[in-house]
Order: C-alpha cells, then sequence, then structure tokens
C-alpha cells in the first residue's frame, strides 16, 4: 500500500508513547490526581485507564489518518464494485521483465496482492514461482510468458462488485493440470477469484479428486461468505453430484466430504449443476 511507510510511523510513535501524545487540557490536570508514597501527582497527558481515553485517542487517530485513507480508498472503492489501485495498474503495466531471484518476488509480491482479480492466478504464475526456488536466476520461455499473460489479466481485471447477502452467491469451480480454480458470483458478475496450484501429492489426484478438492477448498475460502448463506455451486465434473450416495469412500474422501457435507448443512438451497469449463477462458 501507498499508505505503509506512513502507517509504520504512525504504528510506531503509538507503541512508542500511545496515549501519551495527547496533552490533558490545561486547567483539566487535576482531575487525573492520583497519590503515592511519593507524593501527588497530575498528569499532564493522556494516561491509560481513563473511560474516555479509547474513543479521544481513536478521532485522533482518524483525523491524522483521513486525508491519507480518503485518497486510497475512493480510487478503489465506487458504485460499480471494487477495482484495482489506477497507480498499481500503471505499475504492473509498464514493469520490465525480472532479471534477478529478487526482481522477481518483488513482482511476485505485487502481484500477488490482487490474485482475487484474477481467475486463475496461481495457475498462471506457476512458471514464475518456479524461478523463486533457487538462488541460481533462470528465467524460462514459459516465465516470460507467463509474465506477459499476467500483467495483461492484471491491467485488464474486471471490477468486482461489493457482496450483497440479501442474494444468492454463485460458487463456480474448475481444475486444470496445474491447480485449481474458483470463482465467487452474484448476478453472474465476480465477486471474488481464488486459485491453487497443484504440488507434490496433489499434483498426482484423479481428476475426480482434484474437482472434489477445489470444491472443498473453494467453500473454506469463502466461509466468511457462505457460512449460513443459500448459494448455488457449478460444477463440470457431473461425478460430483452422486458424493452422497457412495457408500464405500477413501479415508481422503470421508475426511473432505465431512467439511463439505458440515458446510451443506449450514445452507437451505444448495444444487449441484454442470457448467462448461470457462474459468480457463
Amino acid at each position: 500500500m501507498d499508505l505503509g511507510e506512513y502507517v509504520l510511523i504512525v504504528e510506531q510513535s503509538t507503541r512508542s508513547r500511545g496515549y501519551h501524545q495527547i496533552r490533558i487540557r490545561p486547567g483539566d490536570e487535576w482531575k487525573t490526581a492520583f497519590k503515592t508514597r511519593e507524593g501527588l501527582f497530575e498528569w499532564m497527558v493522556m494516561p491509560f485507564g481513563l473511560s474516555n481515553a479509547p474513543s479521544t485517542f481513536m478521532r485522533l487517530m482518524n483525523q491524522a489518518l483521513r486525508p491519507y485513507i480518503a485518497s486510497y480508498f475512493w480510487d478503489m472503492i465506487s458504485s460499480d464494485g471494487l477495482s484495482m489501485d489506477v497507480g498499481k495498474v500503471d505499475a504492473i503495466r509498464s514493469w520490465l521483465e525480472p532479471r534477478t531471484v529478487s526482481e522477481v518476488r518483488s513482482f511476485h509480491g505485487l502481484a500477488s496482492f490482487y490474485r482475487r482479480f484474477v481467475s486463475h492466478f496461481s495457475t498462471i504464475m506457476a512458471p514464475i514461482t518456479d524461478c523463486m526456488r533457487d538462488t541460481k536466476f533462470l528465467w524460462t520461455e514459459a516465465a516470460r510468458e507467463s509474465f506477459a499473460l499476467i500483467k495483461e489479466k492484471l491491467t485488464s481485471a474486471p471490477v468486482l462488485v461489493l457482496p450483497n447477502f440479501e442474494s444468492t452467491f454463485e460458487l463456480h469451480c474448475d481444475e486444470s493440470k496445474l491447480g485449481i480454480g474458483a470463482v465467487l458470483n452474484q448476478s453472474s458478475r465476480p465477486v471474488a477469484f481464488n486459485s491453487e496450484k497443484l504440488s507434490g501429492a496433489r499434483s498426482r489426484y484423479s481428476t475426480y479428486d482434484v474437482e472434489l478438492y477445489a470444491v472443498v477448498q473453494a467453500i473454506k475460502h469463502w466461509r466468511h461468505y457462505l457460512v449460513h448463506q443459500d448459494f448455488v455451486l457449478f460444477t463440470d465434473h457431473d461425478a460430483l453430484k452422486h458424493l452422497d450416495n457412495q457408500v464405500k469412500v477413501s479415508a481422503r474422501h470421508a475426511s473432505w466430504k465431512s467439511r463439505f457435507s458440515s458446510s451443506l448443512r449450514l445452507r437451505s438451497a444448495i444444487s449441484l449443476e454442470n457448467l462448461t469449463v470457462w474459468l480457463m477462458r
């Protein structure tokens, strides 16, 4: 965030002095008097423990940060929804290809901050993250293509609709050889995207397992949106419809099914419908 350096200064100042930065109104010091063995003392600055100290301190912080917070957030949040910061979009558009591992990490950090705007972010970024494994820098052709694609995705990212908890959520899940992806919609407009790169044992899952894993992870990731909410789950894998009818299940499926079923019981209107794979488009 552009405010990071300023917030850090405020945080360090708050940590070292806190309430003691605020002067007691002249003439009111006697109201804070306290007696010790050493004598009678009065506070010159606001002490901890006063009933109105927290609210007074918060008003000071609000006044100090208001001009910066407003200029930052109002460029991103509007009646249309949530959009990317224009300054960051320009920075991504003009970002040159990394030449060192450190530069790769810098770009990865900035891009990851806006991953909720990009479908299958982790899958697209996979060749780039592979370049961060070793200290020796190796910029592959696959990484170069991913770099160009992720820049295109980020600089043309959609406006995310703000969630409306009076409306039904639509959860779309998909999988590929490299990872899983999901998008949370309302009225066919995206609220957020989520993705995960498959590695290790998960990269050897069967298609059914990967599809089921994508659903479980999506519900887990957006649980704060979906808990006690009606939502429609879309998947292009028809076999998932028969999840509740399976007699024999593996330990892995039983574990996933327990979490999945637990989530389903919280909702009264869940349906599984086929959807042509579209997240990779």
